[in-house]
């Protein structure tokens, strides 16, 4: 028995998120997971594997450097692991690299440092027909200062109740955010990097939501740190789309 880690690229736009989901809706694992079967058993009917990824995205979120890992039979090297596999994937799916790891290894449960990237488009009213599924476009000019002057507030050990979608079933709300910032690239384009030990559910696009709406100056620093003192979702304002979020990268 081998157990294998892929990193993966992929765009979100046309999956319903990682977890495969009743009723044949298309997810990233689900497709991982029939060419995974498909590739190993070498057209012997399917290895039957599961396939375990580092957390869950949302609907649209696309990934840079996703990992996942799988227990096989199959003595197939690692190096024909990355071109057996993007031979059987679609275009919006690839395999950056491949290796053997210990039969311990679990891609979830052993992550330490995840961050996530999110990508702005402040351009006024000018809309970018290229950046639809990448990007957020908001209109309203943002002062950079002010989101970085929020982001940094939002950093550190706290109870995120107020950032976590409402009716989530966990055993607690607290999350460390390690760092997070906000760059401004030019030509409108702004990147906020966030990392931490874990997230909940929606609780990157929540937080980032709120940070613009600091940035458009409807929302005040005083009042985002109010909002982290509620522990209550119905104080904090917008979730940002999905269409902006990427997973950047995992740590272990």
């Amino acid at each position: 028995m081998r157990n294998i880690k892929l990193t993966i690229e992929f765009d979100g736009t046309e999956f319903v998120g990682w977890q495969i989901q009743p009723g044949g809706l298309r997810t990233v694992q689900g497709v991982m997971t029939e060419a995974i079967s498909r590739f190993t058993s070498a057209g012997m009917g399917g290895e039957d594997v599961k396939v375990t990824g580092v957390g869950r995205t949302d609907s649209g979120v696309h990934a840079r450097a996703y990992v996942l890992n799988f227990l096989t039979t199959t003595n197939i090297p690692t190096e024909g692991f990355v071109k057996g596999l993007n031979a059987e994937l679609p275009d919006d799916v690839f395999v950056k690299s491949a290796e053997d790891v210990s039969l311990e290894f679990n891609a979830r449960r052993d992550a330490k440092k995840k961050t996530y990237l999110y990508r702005i488009v402040n351009s006024g009213h000018r809309r970018s027909p290229l950046e639809r599924n990448r990007a957020w476009s908001v209109e309203e000019p943002l002062d950079i200062e002010l989101m970085k002057e929020a982001a940094a507030v939002l950093v550190g050990k706290k109870d995120f109740t107020s950032f976590c979608a409402a009716g989530s079933c966990v055993s607690t709300f607290v999350r460390e955010i390690f760092s997070f910032t906000v760059k401004d690239l030019g030509d409108g384009l702004i990147e906020l990097e966030v990392s931490g030990g874990g997230f909940l559910k929606y609780m990157v696009r929540i937080m980032v939501g709120n940070i613009v709406m600091v940035g458009a100056g409807k929302l005040t620093i005083d009042e985002l740190r109010t909002i982290i003192e509620a522990r209550d979702r119905e104080v904090a304002s917008i979730t940002a789309p999905s269409r902006g979020l990427y997973f950047k990268e995992v740590e272990y």
